[in-house]
């Protein structure tokens, strides 16, 4: 299957998603994160504002804010995609 036919194809899914389904679907993939060494590790965190049922990165943001990481995100400008700092 092509790419872009598989992008697709779960982005309907994700579209369809019952709202408490994509929140507990949420909080695991987040717990997931945190619960590793890759955020552990870092020391500049980039996220994103979650749409259309994507998942959400509150948790994570919250987390790293708290331990003093820094969190940026992205920002459309002229030039394309500019990261700033939260």
């Amino acid at each position: 299957m092509p790419k872009q036919s598989l992008r697709q194809m779960m982005l309907a899914k994700r579209r369809t998603l019952p709202e408490p389904a994509a929140r507990l679907a949420s909080r695991l993939v987040q717990q997931a994160f945190l619960s590793g060494g890759e955020f552990a590790a870092a020391q500049v965190v980039a996220l994103y504002a979650a749409i259309h049922n994507e998942v959400e990165t509150t948790a994570v943001l919250e987390a790293a804010l708290a331990v003093g990481k820094v969190v940026v995100l992205p920002a459309v400008v002229s030039e394309g995609l500019s990261f700033r700092r939260v």
